[in-house]
């Protein structure tokens, strides 16, 4: 007669073969599974991550509330396109980019520019 304890253990490893044997049969499913709840698009795992803070009773493995998640907080990330913004210089974006967001009295960002300065052709 086999034990409680015994019999558990008998039965999660069943589980765990089982679950080992479909994976194997079928990896094209697990991987498609895997990149589902955690997707390579930064936008999307970024959601993702913001859904799980809101409300941490949130499940990603659940398809319906993954798609709930992108669709609210991808509006609320508010991934612009050129068709949103068609007045941005690219130029102006790359130079506003490459100063960073040190506040213009601050001295390091001064002393770069004065040296930068120094270095420019007269």
């Amino acid at each position: 007669m086999v034990q409680g304890g015994a019999l558990r253990r008998i039965v999660i490893a069943f589980i765990v073969i089982g679950a080992a044997g479909y994976a194997a049969i079928n990896p094209g499913v697990v991987d498609a599974f895997y990149r589902d709840i955690y997707p390579s698009d930064p936008a999307k795992a970024q959601a993702l991550d913001m859904c799980f803070v809101e409300n941490h009773e949130f499940n990603r493995l659940n398809a319906g509330q993954r798609d709930a998640c992108y669709q609210r907080m991808l509006q609320r990330l508010g991934e612009i396109t050129p068709a949103d913004r068609p007045n941005v210089n690219p130029i102006d974006l790359q130079r506003a980019a490459a100063q960073g967001s040190m506040p213009k009295s601050d001295i390091i960002r001064l002393q770069q520019n004065q040296i930068a300065a120094a270095h420019l052709p007269h």
